[in-house]
């Protein structure tokens, strides 16, 4: 006996608290670690896709694998596709919200010195930004307490 597949659509359906067009859709079903919807592609497959993917490709819009999905509500369990825009991971990043992201944007390292291209030093090894004053500063408080350790 082979159990009967329910269509994705369907399962994708019971699992969705369907509100109005303007409202997040929230996600009801299994939801990950990460606070985002997660359902299985087939019923005896072990894959298992993010919601709001499946979501997208539901309404006739898939996002391809090389793309991340932005949820512009900024409800990780919303799968409304109004609220969805397929963007590169860069993109998502720069619409996020972390302090890192918002730092990145205000144009200042965390002691507020401009991150001008005069006063940038990218790390290449680490792929980050470091404020040259700071580096500055840092490097000279390391002397110092050299100094001092070993007079």
């Amino acid at each position: 006996m082979t159990a009967r597949r329910i269509p994705l659509a369907d399962r994708f359906a019971e699992k969705v608290s369907e509100r109005g067009p303007e409202d997040c859709w929230p996600w009801v079903g299994a939801i990950h670690v990460t606070g985002y919807g997660v359902i299985r592609r087939d019923t005896p497959s072990t894959k298992v896709e993010y919601a709001h993917r499946v979501a997208l490709e539901l309404a006739g819009r898939p996002a391809p694998d090389d793309l991340d999905v932005d949820h512009l509500c900024r409800n990780r369990s919303c799968v409304n596709p109004d609220h969805l825009e397929a963007v590169s991971h860069r993109e998502n990043c720069l619409r996020g919200e972390s302090p890192t992201i918002l730092l990145y944007l205000s144009g200042r390292c965390l002691h507020g010195h401009a991150m001008t291209h005069e006063n940038t030093y990218a790390e290449p090894r680490f792929g980050r930004r470091t404020c040259r004053e700071c580096r500055r500063d840092r490097d000279r408080a390391r002397r110092e307490r050299l100094k001092r350790a070993n007079p």
